[in-house]
């Protein structure tokens, strides 16, 4: 197929966080001129920890976006070599300087390096928050030659400004806006409740009894942080949640006061009662880890009906990368779960090689009947949890695919190794997987 793009283009990148760096250096390397749009005064996205001194708000009645979920002492949950895509900087290598399992003061280091290193810096445009994109057209109008207009607004001046570019590849990530479960009804509840996109220190919690809601890597972390501050800490969970974090019986934590329960059916007051009829009785705040929406304040009017977004689900999306019927509109780093920056690399080197004109896309008709394709094994279900986002595994099948595409090897038996060894590991060593040792391959 003729590509589609022969011309010289100019690229916007939404986004300077893993997704947008690793981008904007993919687009560079192809000779494409790249314009990247930061909300933050820094790179690093996720990793740029914002401090909070102030109790977490309520969710009921603020639960405002935020542009960093990290809090103090967060550590990776993957090592360095699934944090590291290939062909970059291994600024991770001085093993007297970073941990195996790094902390988000390094990974944050990590990316400024990274962005100073391949001069991505003069590219970068830092305190621009996106408001609106604007396509010339939107289809099925033919287009040689569509645009999109970027409204961007200066953080610190408010100035207004709008930009015409070529195409536009969306990086913002996926930990700003919080998911709260439409079950159980948290209305009559009359307690503090909040969601861990907000936690930041645990002394707030100082003598209470609280209950985490979740099974990842979050909700351990933080019943391990609240253990020594908190009277009783009670996890609460779905079943088959094991899956990431174990099963215990009896209590666990540095003071011995953390226990897992079932998950919630009802709350009265200050009273919670469980799915297996378990009473809780005072329980004077609940932290939800559960999850995050995708976020795209800047996808709105007639461009959000080609791209619908649940908060769990956003599609159709080609690979889940390109919007079939505007495809000068690309996402980099939508699914989640895995070692997600070595499946940002691949998608990066994709896009270049589209935008490039190296390769073409296939019709937007071959593009939607392959959308539909991709979601007709998963039920209704699934698709509204946001199961066909949460890769896992799928990274391995979908990095390879997505090399073989842009016309690169890509070898990564010891990358899936490596996460599947983790998995055993995590399950051996639960509460101090970081600082055991991996076992050699």
């Amino acid at each position: 197929m003729k590509p589609r793009y022969t011309e010289k283009r100019h690229v916007a990148v939404i986004g300077a966080g893993y997704a947008g760096l690793i981008t904007a250096h993919a687009l560079k390397e192809k000779g494409i001129q790249v314009s990247v749009f930061e909300k933050q005064s820094g790179p690093g996205g996720l990793w740029r920890y914002a401090d909070s001194h102030r109790k977490p708000p309520d969710i009921r009645h603020n639960a405002e976006p935020l542009s960093s979920a990290i809090y103090p002492g967060l550590r990776t949950n993957l090592p360095i070599e699934l944090m590291t895509p290939p062909n970059l900087p291994d600024f991770f290598a001085d093993k007297t300087l970073y941990s195996r399992f790094p902390s988000h003061t390094a990974v944050l280091q990590y990316l400024e390096r990274y962005a100073r290193h391949k001069s991505l810096n003069t590219c970068i445009h830092y305190g621009q928050e996106i408001l609106h994109i604007k396509p010339k057209t939107l289809y099925p109008l033919p287009v040689k030659h569509n645009q999109l207009t970027l409204v961007i607004r200066d953080i610190t001046t408010h100035h207004l400004s709008c930009h015409q570019y070529d195409s536009v590849v969306v990086c913002n990530g996926h930990f700003h806006k919080p998911y709260m479960p439409a079950t159980p009804d948290f209305s009559a509840y009359r307690g503090h409740l909040t969601h861990s996109l907000y936690y930041r220190e645990p002394h707030y919690y100082h003598g209470q009894n609280v209950i985490v809601v979740g099974a990842g890597s979050s909700a351990e972390d933080i019943c391990k942080a609240l253990s020594p501050e908190a009277r009783h800490v009670y996890q609460c969970r779905r079943p088959g949640d094991n899956a990431i974090s174990p099963l215990r019986n009896g209590r666990y934590g540095s003071a011995d006061n953390i226990t897992q329960h079932s998950f919630i059916k009802s709350c009265d007051n200050r009273t919670i009662k469980l799915r297996d009829g378990e009473i809780l009785n005072n329980i004077n705040s609940i932290i939800l880890c559960t999850g995050y929406q995708y976020y795209f304040p800047f996808i709105s009017g007639s461009l959000a009906s080609l791209i619908k977004n649940t908060g769990r689900d956003v599609g159709p999306l080609y690979m889940d990368i390109f919007c079939p019927l505007l495809p000068e509109l690309a996402f980099i780093g939508l699914p989640n779960k895995g070692p997600s920056s070595h499946l940002m690399f691949h998608q990066a080197r994709y896009v270049a090689s589209i935008f490039s004109g190296e390769i073409a896309l296939p019709s937007s008709r071959q593009m939607l009947a392959a959308c539909q394709h991709a979601r007709h094994p998963y039920p209704k279900g699934a698709i509204a949890s946001g199961q066909l986002l949460d890769y896992q595994e799928r990274n391995f099948t979908m990095m390879p695919l997505l090399a073989r595409l842009a016309g690169t090897a890509s070898d990564i038996s010891a990358l899936e190794a490596l996460y599947r060894k983790l998995g055993q590991h995590r399950r051996n060593f639960p509460d101090n997987y970081r600082d055991v040792p991996l076992p050699p391959s």
